[in-house]
């Protein structure tokens, strides 16, 4: 059984000269390959995600595509809903603005509109007062005229107080304005002041 596993001793050889220098050679080619692998997939990456954005230039014309947002409406943002480079369509929510300052302008102003409201109210209600007064004044002025006119034509009562009710009628635009005009005999008949 000796012989059939017999090892025999494998002959231990350096290499030549010329087969040292060329393998250092192809480990010296894949380290540089590799490197250089390794380099142009860094710079890749950094020019993928950020060099791509980066423009400089000393004196060129830039084409992008931008759009200007611009809010109608003033305020604090509360939430910011899209991120950057992020496609949007036309009408889409991008911020959330803060509405506390609006909603208290809208209340405000709701308070305004009912006391200008109730002001209104107030001012028709004193107008047609003030109407319902002055028809009543009117009507007073009638009948204190048609008394003096009575008293004049029996020739009783004074002079005064005949002046007093003429100045009435033509304040009041009473119906006994045309009656009694500033040369009216029949008022002004009596001189017993």
């Amino acid at each position: 059984m000796d012989a059939i596993f017999q090892i025999a001793p494998l002959p231990i050889s350096c290499p030549s000269p010329a087969h040292a220098e060329a393998l250092q050679a192809a480990r010296m080619l894949a380290a540089a390959i590799i490197a250089g692998l390794g380099g142009v997939g860094y710079y890749g990456f950094r020019w993928w995600t950020e060099g791509r954005f980066i423009v400089s230039t000393d004196d060129a014309y830039v084409r992008a595509d931008l759009s200007v947002i611009a809010a109608k409406a003033s305020g604090y943002v509360t939430g910011v809903q899209v991120t950057d480079n992020t496609q949007v369509a036309k009408g889409a929510l991008l911020a959330k603005i803060d509405d506390r300052d609006y909603v208290i302008a809208l209340d405000a102003a709701k308070n305004k509109l009912a006391t200008q409201d109730a002001t209104i109210a107030r001012l028709r209600e004193q107008a047609k007062a003030q109407v319902s007064s002055a028809k009543a004044a009117q009507f007073r002025t009638q009948a204190d005229f048609e008394r003096a006119q009575t008293l004049a034509s029996q020739e009783f009562g004074s002079r005064k107080y005949r002046c007093a009710v003429r100045g009435r009628c033509r304040q009041s635009g009473c119906s006994g304005r045309a009656i009694c005009p500033a040369g009216d005999t029949a008022l002004g008949a009596r001189s017993d002041g």
